[in-house]
């Protein structure tokens, strides 16, 4: 798909240096192979100043997404993400940005309105493809917006279902919701179970391109993955081949770390199930290679800066293929689906129980709400950020709008019960997805956070 990075600086406070270092970094760290990169870079009078614009933009072959610049009056747009029927039809009208905040599926963009002095920009109702922004500061004195940190730092990370309204001559920043999230709640239907499974299945079925001859779930065999996994057999011709990429951190000697086990069982019980041949893809990552790699995915997942994002950007950055010095990564499909998202959506973390335990399921449902709010900058943007990295494409089922509303319309006690134990209670809607289609094991498996089950949080534990 690509990436893109807008900056905006006024013109006496504009130097060759800082064009120079913004220029250099987009290319080094937004320029792939096989790709086409355009830039622009002119003068414009905003309010009866002189600003200095950049525009850069880099662009890869894909069936989902795009990313193209486009401009029309004293209006420019960037546009990553689903495809946009009229891009200069929607920059005539008077409210633009409305119109851009009605796409479905996942996105981020800037529109820069010289006409009105502002420059606008935002992300999806979910916050599923990355966005960062740069205020003007001492070491560059403009606005940056970015779908990538290329080696820069002074960066935050934009939230997702928002829209931000930045004044260019005041820099005051106006926030706006892009969509709301208060669905009235509904009598949970007898058949929930097969409805949520046929809503999982229409959802892949409109995702996934039909003109495609392989695609990757990254899969750890758990129930999250194990679910995608099953419909997506369901889904996609049987002459395109199912890859199921799998990370494993050497630990004592080996690579048979938790969700290698799960996963080779997984496969398993998925390919008894769907009777159908998937190709497993065990990605191995030694000291050397966690060595290795460690600095420059630490660069490529800023502002996410814990140990916890490394220990997480760490197994999602190889399961995309992320080799350094190496062609290792044509193992992995340029597109993979991912199971992010049932944990915030149905009750799955152990944190979730002491919210339950002190607040009840008003609680639960407050925490669950704020968890779905929050999880564009949290992980989405990192994970997206790491799979642009290698030149992949990252597909969110189950943060589907369509599939994000259904669930948010059923009542708690639908989507889980923790009241009853770990393995059954947690995510207890979707465990009932995979007792009906006969993943048994799978339905019981319990939560285990990539860190742990990849076991690279164990090799940040280790001595240089």
């Amino acid at each position: 798909m690509g990436g893109f990075f807008f900056y905006l600086c006024k013109k006496e406070k504009h130097g060759d240096e800082t064009e120079r270092e913004v220029k250099s970094a987009c290319y080094k760290w937004l320029k792939k192979e096989n790709s086409v990169a355009e830039e622009m870079f002119f003068e414009t009078e905003v309010n009866g100043e002189l600003f200095v614009v950049f525009l850069f933009l880099c662009c890869t072959a894909s069936k989902t997404n795009t990313v193209f610049l486009s401009v029309c009056g004293q209006r420019c747009l960037l546009w990553r993400g689903s495809w946009l029927s009229d891009p200069e039809g929607i920059l005539q009208k008077e409210n633009a940005v409305e119109e851009l905040e009605k796409e479905r599926g996942p996105f981020s963009y800037v529109l820069f309105d010289a006409g009105c002095g502002s420059v606008f920009y935002g992300r999806d109702s979910i916050g599923r493809l990355s966005l960062l922004v740069s205020s003007p500061s001492s070491r560059r004195p403009g606005l940056a917006v970015s779908s990538a940190s290329c080696g820069m730092g002074g960066w935050e990370e934009c939230s997702g279902n928002q829209s931000i309204e930045h004044d260019i001559k005041s820099g005051k920043e106006t926030p706006r919701a892009v969509r709301s999230w208060e669905i009235e709640k509904a009598i949970e239907p007898k058949d929930v179970i097969s409805m949520t499974a046929l809503k999982i299945e229409k959802i892949l079925r409109r995702i996934i391109p039909k003109d495609i001859d392989e695609i990757g779930v990254l899969f750890s065999g758990g129930l999250d993955s194990m679910v995608l996994a099953h419909f997506l057999c369901r889904c996609v011709p049987e002459d395109v081949a199912v890859f199921l990429v799998n990370v494993s951190f050497m630990f004592e000697g080996s690579y048979e770390t938790p969700d290698r086990v799960n996963a080779i069982a997984g496969q398993k019980e998925l390919e008894a199930v769907s009777k159908r041949k998937t190709f497993f893809v065990p990605v191995d990552v030694s000291l050397e290679e966690y060595r290795e790699a460690r600095m420059h995915v630490q660069a490529v997942i800023q502002p996410s800066d814990t140990q916890m994002d490394a220990s997480i950007g760490l197994p999602v950055w190889f399961a995309c293929g992320g080799v350094l010095g190496t062609d290792a990564s044509g193992r992995v499909p340029a597109l993979l689906v991912s199971g992010t998202g049932p944990d915030e959506l149905l009750g799955g973390y152990s944190r979730h129980r002491t919210v339950f335990r002190h607040g009840g399921e008003l609680g639960l449902e407050k925490e669950l709400r704020r968890e779905l709010a929050e999880i564009g900058r949290r992980s989405l943007g990192r994970d997206d950020r790491c799979a642009s990295d290698c030149g992949r494409e990252m597909l969110h089922p189950y943060l589907d709008e369509e599939f994000v509303s259904w669930v948010l319309s059923l009542p708690l006690s639908a989507r889980c019960d923790l009241t009853k134990e770990r393995g059954v209670g947690d995510k207890h809607l979707l465990r009932g997805v995979a007792k009906a289609a006969g993943l048994d094991s799978a339905a019981g498996r319990v939560k285990r956070a990539i860190q742990f089950g990849s076991r690279s949080a164990k090799m940040a534990e280790k001595k240089e």
